[in-house]
C-alpha cells in the first residue's frame, strides 16, 4: 500500500465507514492490525478503532480517544457516537460518568450526535444502588426538558424525589406523589427505579420524625411494592441496631407499626410482621432501665399507647396482638429471613 496510495485511502476511507457504523466490531478486527493511519489526519474512526487504549478509568478512555480521532466532535458529531460504543461496549455509563459527559459536552452536543438517549437509559436503567443517579437525573431534565418521551419524563422525576427525599426539598404527600408519577404514563415505569424510590420512601418513612399523615397515606395505600419495601428496610440492620441503643425509636416504632389496624389488610399483615420478627425479639432482650424509657417516651406520644405497649410485652400477648393486626387467629407464617432478623444481644443496656 505504501506503493500505492489512492489504493490506501480508498481502503482506509472503506473501513473508516464500517468502523463508524460499528466500533467495537471494528476494533476488534482491526486490533493489533497494525494499519498505518497515524500518517493519515483523516479517517478518525478508523484511528480510533485501530488504537483502543487499554481498560482503565473510562472517562480516561474516552478523552485519549477523542484525542486519537484528531477531530472535535463538535466538528464531526459522529466521532462522539464511536467514542463512547468503544469505551461503554455492551454497557451504559454510570450515574456519575453519565453527568460528566453531558455537563462537560453540552446538551446540544449529544442532542447532534444522537447519545441523547444513551445517557437517559443510563439513569433509567441504572442498579438501584448508585448514588450518582438522581443527580444525573436532574441533569437531564433541565438538558432535555423538551426532548424527553412521555414514558421517560415521569421516571426521570421519580429518581429526582428519590434523591430528595430527606432535604428540605422533599415536600408533602411523599406517597400521593410516587403514585402519581408511577401511574401517570402509559408504559411501565422501570423496575430498577420503582425499587430505588420504593426504597428511599421506606427509609424516610422510618426516620424518627415523620408527619403522622405520611404513614398514614402509606398504610392506606395498600402497595404490594411500597409496604414490601417498608418492612425491608425495617427489617434491615441497620433499623435493627437502632432499635437496640434508642428506646425513644422502639416508641416511635411501636406506634407506627400499631396504628391504624383493621384498615387496609396489606398494612396489618406488614405489622403483624414487623412487631413479631423485628420488634419483639430486640424489646425482650432490653434491660429494664431502657423498657422504662421506652413506656416514658410513649407515655408521652398518644394516649393509650403505654397500655397498649405493657399489654404486648407480658409473656404470651405478642400472638394475640399479631393475629389481631393480620386479621388471623394465630401467628402470620414463617416469612422470609432478612438482615435484620438475628438473635438479640445479650443484655447490655444501651451503648
Amino acid at each position: 500500500m505504501q506503493e500505492h496510495p489512492a489504493l490506501r485511502i480508498a481502503l482506509f476511507g472503506a473501513l473508516d465507514a464500517l468502523a463508524a457504523a460499528d466500533p467495537p466490531a471494528a476494533a476488534r478486527a482491526l486490533t493489533g492490525s497494525g494499519l498505518p493511519v497515524g500518517m493519515h489526519t483523516r479517517f478518525p474512526h478508523l484511528r480510533m478503532c485501530v488504537t483502543v487504549p487499554p481498560a482503565g478509568d473510562r472517562l480516561a478512555r474516552f478523552h485519549e480517544l477523542l484525542r486519537t480521532a484528531g477531530v472535535s466532535p463538535h466538528a464531526d458529531t459522529s466521532v462522539l457516537r464511536t467514542a463512547l460504543s468503544l469505551v461503554w461496549d455492551g454497557v451504559l455509563p454510570t450515574g456519575q460518568e453519565a453527568s460528566l459527559l453531558l455537563n462537560e459536552l453540552g446538551s446540544d452536543l449529544h442532542q447532534a450526535a444522537g447519545t441523547r438517549n444513551i445517557l437517559i437509559e443510563a439513569a433509567l436503567a441504572a442498579p438501584p444502588d448508585d448514588p450518582d443517579v438522581p443527580a444525573l437525573a436532574v441533569d437531564l431534565l433541565r438538558s432535555f426538558s423538551t426532548e424527553l418521551r412521555p414514558d421517560q419524563r415521569p421516571a426521570l422525576l421519580l429518581l429526582e424525589f428519590a434523591g430528595l427525599l430527606g432535604t428540605s426539598g422533599e415536600g408533602e404527600n411523599w406517597v400521593g406523589h410516587v403514585l402519581a408519577l408511577r401511574d401517570g404514563t402509559t408504559q411501565p415505569v422501570p423496575d430498577g427505579v420503582l425499587r430505588r424510590v420504593s426504597d428511599a420512601l421506606a427509609e424516610r418513612l422510618l426516620a424518627t420524625s415523620v408527619p403522622e399523615s405520611e404513614l398514614y397515606a402509606l398504610a392506606r395505600s395498600g402497595e404490594p411494592q411500597l409496604l414490601a419495601a417498608y418492612e425491608r428496610a425495617a427489617r434491615s440492620s441497620a433499623v435493627g441496631d437502632r432499635l437496640r441503643v434508642s428506646p425513644t425509636y422502639v416508641a416511635t416504632c411501636y406506634c407506627a407499626w400499631t396504628a391504624w389496624s383493621g384498615g387496609d389488610p396489606a398494612w396489618d399483615e406488614t405489622c403483624a410482621a414487623l412487631l413479631t420478627k423485628v420488634l419483639r425479639p430486640i424489646v425482650k432482650a432490653l434491660p429494664a432501665e431502657d423498657v422504662a424509657a421506652v413506656e416514658a417516651a410513649l407515655e408521652r406520644a398518644r394516649r393509650g399507647k403505654l397500655e397498649s405497649f405493657r399489654a404486648w410485652n407480658r409473656p404470651g400477648a405478642l400472638g394475640r396482638l399479631a393475629g389481631r393486626l393480620s386479621g388471623r387467629g394465630r401467628r402470620a407464617e414463617q416469612g422470609p429471613v432478612y438482615p435484620g432478623d438475628v438473635e438479640p444481644p445479650s443484655r447490655g443496656g444501651r451503648r
